[in-house]
């Protein structure tokens, strides 16, 4: 961890895209290795299967230039992450928390639950005419379904929908941004009848993925 520190460092003028993963049973910290200068220069930074600290969720949060963002991994201090990502406001348009985010993939371990951070990312991400790609998880699938008309610049989209049925499929494309170009669908029990391209505005050229985490599902 003390070398990821030196690496960053020595990297500050050059370093640009950073991905750090680490394995969620064991203990670890990236908080010395965020305490670098370089996080603040990052346009693209990916965290993956990893514990995150307050203290690197704030100085995400001070990394402006940021346009890729990943957080995937569990939260040590959910009720501290609600706050950070609540404390984005919109000022003549633009976001004062990463307001040049383009993509955006938030995938939690063990927070499914955890209502209140979802509504504040969901907040988070509102008007955010610049975002393309998006992917927010188990986020619940009504949270989601009230933010996507929000998003008129998106261009791909993953989303987790438990109960995956006629209905749902048509509140979805009712949602989706016509210029949507691939769409990821997970889902846990789906609806044997459900056929997608009954809805007419679903865009044509659209690619959609279906993902079941269920074996069972037809």
């Amino acid at each position: 961890m003390g070398e990821v520190r030196t690496v960053l460092d020595q990297n500050e003028h050059t370093l640009r895209h950073l991905i750090l993963g680490a394995y969620l049973e064991r203990h670890h910290s990236w908080d010395s290795a965020f305490q670098s200068v370089t996080i603040k220069n990052l346009t693209h930074l990916d965290l993956v299967d990893t514990r995150i600290s307050h203290i690197v969720l704030a100085r995400i949060a001070h990394a402006h230039n940021l346009q890729s963002l990943t957080l995937h991994g569990t939260f040590e201090e959910p009720a501290s992450a609600s706050v950070v990502f609540g404390s984005d406001h919109v000022i003549e348009g633009k976001h004062t928390f990463l307001p040049h985010l383009e993509a955006f993939r938030f995938v939690l371990v063990g927070h499914d639950d955890d209502h209140a951070l979802y509504h504040s990312v969901t907040q988070f991400l509102r008007q955010r005419k610049r975002l393309r790609r998006l992917d927010l998880g188990s986020c619940p699938w009504e949270m989601v379904l009230s933010l996507l008309p929000h998003l008129s610049g998106l261009r791909v989209l993953g989303v987790n929908i438990k109960n995956l049925n006629q209905a749902a499929v048509s509140a979805l494309a009712d949602a989706v941004p016509e210029q949507l170009l691939a769409l990821n669908i997970s889902t846990t029990i789906s609806d044997k009848s459900m056929v997608f391209n009954r809805y007419y505005s679903l865009p044509k050229t659209l690619l959609i993925l279906l993902h079941s985490t269920n074996s069972q599902v037809p």
